[in-house]
């Protein structure tokens, strides 16, 4: 990241969109917040600045969660929540007005709001049941499922596949029921980002072009993402997914300005292919029309 481009979205702006953020937060509108996530994350994309794009991320997950709480319609839990987040947007507010980003700092923070709103997310009998957490039985099961998609990642071609959510399904599992490491919070964000690029390539293919987009768009970054992943969930070595992570959001970005929003989970299109009339069939459909305006039979 150069000096220029860092400077060019300077701190100033990127504490204007952080404090919209927070002033959204805080009267619990997570739909908003999540917008100046996304604007945050735009505008480190056009300047090229990794640290603030991580940061924008990180406050759209905890937006995400936000607005799922919010469409409960459970008022307790909400405002439950919003205490706990007040926590981490506090560590985050520190973070950010910070000359430089701590990288490590953020991703604690991110693994600690996953751990501390495991509450929000679980029933009545899983609060009983999961009392404690159990990141090695976490860290572990991530381990097969690496392993099933790097045996199985050439279906990502297939037009009707959900490899994505299925795998970030059985996560939120680990992570509502278990916990998860910090190590393995920071390397499951990229999925979490490959899986918005996958919604955009299949919301804008038709049918018929889904194998070969996603061949070109998907797997080559998928294929990254199984080297660093399974390197962190071994190793717990981190090195490598913060520069991997915003390489993918950069090309999320792109095809949003692109595409703009899109409906997700709608199914691929068929392309109805429709026969030219040919030469002969046109003068003979004209001939008729004027056949019966002048009455001819």
């Amino acid at each position: 990241m150069s000096a220029k481009n860092e400077s060019s979205y300077s701190k100033t702006i990127f504490l204007e969109d952080f404090n919209a953020y927070l002033a959204a937060a805080k009267v619990k509108d997570f739909r908003e917040a999540n917008i100046f996530a996304n604007r945050i994350m735009s505008n480190a994309y056009l300047f090229d600045s990794k640290n603030y794009g991580l940061m924008g991320f990180v406050l759209k997950e905890i937006a995400n969660d936000g607005t799922l709480v919010q469409q409960s319609k459970d008022s307790q839990l909400l405002t439950e929540f919003s205490k706990q987040t007040s926590k981490y947007l506090e560590k985050l507010s520190a973070l950010a007005n910070k000359d430089s980003t701590n990288l490590n700092e953020l991703w604690e923070v991110f693994s600690d709001s996953l751990l501390m709103n495991r509450d929000s997310f679980m029933t009545k009998n899983e609060k009983v049941a999961y009392k404690k957490t159990n990141v090695e039985f976490s860290n572990q099961s991530i381990i097969k499922l690496l392993q099933i998609l790097k045996e199985n990642k050439n279906l990502i071609t297939y037009p009707y596949n959900n490899l994505f959510k299925g795998f970030l399904n059985e996560i939120g599992r680990y992570v509502k029921n278990h916990g998860l490491s910090i190590q393995d919070a920071h390397m499951v964000t990229l999925f979490m980002m490959i899986s918005r690029i996958d919604e955009y390539v299949k919301g804008t293919t038709l049918l018929q072009e889904f194998p070969d987009r996603a061949k070109k768009e998907i797997l080559p970054s998928l294929e990254k993402v199984l080297i660093v992943a399974e390197k962190t969930a071994t190793t717990k070595n981190e090195d490598g997914i913060d520069d991997l992570l915003w390489e993918l959001i950069k090309k999320w970005r792109l095809y949003f300005l692109q595409f703009m929003e899109i409906q997700r989970g709608i199914p691929l299109r068929e392309e109805k292919v429709v026969e030219e009339p040919t030469q002969s069939k046109l003068v003979d459909a004209i001939a008729k029309e004027i056949e019966k305006e002048v009455g001819t039979e």
